[in-house]
């Protein structure tokens, strides 16, 4: 943006404004994962990805409150700008039936 300074009806370019930021931007590449129906003793799996549309590089961690019947990896790490993280086992997250009713 230039700044002019006008003085007795002359106009003088004084000076030109410019700027950028760094940001911080994560995010997940869904809002939600539907598992569907699981069977008991069996497994269902899907992939998450963690997105990094910022200016610059962040770590990040999960807290392991799971419980014994999902499990999310990797639980920490640092993904660069520009970068995606596959989240989940082999690339998958997983969720274990084994429960007994």
């Amino acid at each position: 943006m230039q700044v002019t300074l006008e003085c007795l009806g002359i106009s003088q370019p004084l000076c030109v404004v410019s700027g950028s930021c760094v940001g911080l931007e994560l995010t997940l590449d869904t809002n939600y994962v539907p598992f569907g129906p699981v069977v008991q003793d069996s497994q269902s799996s899907r992939r998450i990805l963690l997105i990094n549309s910022g200016d610059m590089g962040a770590r990040f961690s999960w807290e392991d409150k799971f419980g014994p019947n999902f499990t999310l990896t990797p639980l920490d790490g640092y993904i660069s700008p520009g970068m995606q993280v596959r989240i989940a086992g082999p690339g998958d997250l997983h969720i274990y039936s084994t429960l007994h009713l």
